[in-house]
Formats: C-alpha cells, sequence, structure tokens
C-alpha cells in the first residue's frame, strides 16, 4: 500500500515514488483515506466524488464507499456494478 498520493503519482513505505495518471481507490471494509490528505485542503470539499468520480480532482477515483452509487456500493455485490459504472469515464481520461 502506497503511504502517500502527490500531484503527480504515489510514495511506497520505503519511499519509493512512483507516476500515476490516474487512481482507483478501492477503499475496503471501512474508508481510509489519510494517505490522500496531501491531494486536498481540509477546509474544502477536493474529495468529494459523484458516482465514483472525484468531482475536483481528475483521474482520482473510488469504488466501495458506503453509499457511493447506491445501498450496495459497499458490498462484494455492488463493488462490480460500481467498477463497471467507472471504467468508460477511467479509460477516457487515460487516453486523453
Amino acid at each position: 500500500m502506497f503511504t502517500h498520493v502527490t500531484s503527480t503519482g504515489v510514495t511506497w513505505a520505503d519511499g519509493e515514488r512512483a507516476e500515476a495518471d490516474s487512481l482507483v481507490f478501492a477503499t475496503g471494509f471501512r474508508p481510509n483515506l489519510g494517505c490522500l490528505a496531501g491531494l486536498h485542503r481540509a477546509d474544502d470539499e477536493s474529495l468529494t466524488q459523484r458516482n465514483g468520480e472525484a468531482e475536483h480532482l481528475p483521474g482520482l477515483y473510488f469504488v466501495g464507499l458506503p453509499k457511493q452509487r447506491n445501498f450496495a456500493s459497499a458490498t462484494l455485490r455492488g463493488v462490480g456494478p460500481d467498477v463497471a459504472h467507472i471504467i468508460p469515464s477511467l479509460m477516457r481520461f487515460i487516453q486523453k
């Protein structure tokens, strides 16, 4: 797991950095978004998302957030449909 997200990629636990054009954040059982702290200011809504796509940070996508698209989003049953929903937008972003 990376420990920090920057505007150009991620930093791993050993300090190595890797560039990334986009990021899909599969949140797991309980969302822990602390590693994204460097991407936003505490007084704004830069990590708000709509249907799994960050509203103010192009290239950042979420999967598994509670009520991301519906009640099932945070369950195994809901993750597949949510991934299928964000893939077209992710592909358009990557192909820019």
